[in-house]
């Protein structure tokens, strides 16, 4: 991963994987389970949610963002 990974204000993680890409990370506070969502130009174009950790949500968004 790289060292891009910040926090907002609002709590939710953000990464950014180039110009036009980015990855959002949000922790559901009721299950401590985290979400990934990629989105390209703004648009959303994978969401994934149940993610034991944050690391294995960055991970699977990654992974999604290699594959396009």
């Amino acid at each position: 991963m790289n060292d891009a990974l910040r926090k907002r204000p609002d709590g939710v993680h953000e990464e950014r994987f180039e110009e036009h890409w980015r990855a959002e990370y949000s922790e559901a506070p009721e299950t401590g389970l985290w979400t990934a969502t990629v989105y390209r130009r703004d648009v959303s174009e994978w969401h994934g949610h149940g993610f034991a950790t944050l690391e294995d949500a960055r991970q699977a968004a990654r992974e999604y963002y290699d594959a396009v």
